[in-house]
C-alpha cells in the first residue's frame, strides 16, 4: 500500500493489493480474501483517499 492522497477524494492517487488466505481454528476450512479496490471517499467519515498509515481512523495505525 501507498499513501499518496491525504484527503477524501474520488481522484485519490493511493494504492494497495493484498491477498490474505487463513484457516479456521481447527484448520479444516481455508478461507482467501482479495482487496480489488480501495474505498477512497467515506459514506459517513474520512477514508482518507483510501489508505492511511501512522493515522487515526478506527484506532492507531502502525
Amino acid at each position: 500500500m501507498i499513501d499518496r492522497t491525504p484527503y477524501n477524494i474520488k481522484q485519490s492517487k493511493d494504492v494497495a493489493n493484498g491477498v490474505f488466505r487463513f484457516t479456521n481454528p481447527d484448520g479444516e476450512k481455508e478461507y482467501k480474501v482479495v482487496l480489488k479496490k480501495l474505498i477512497t471517499v467515506g459514506p459517513a467519515h474520512s477514508f482518507f483517499g483510501g489508505v492511511i498509515v501512522d493515522g487515526h481512523l478506527h484506532g492507531t495505525t502502525s
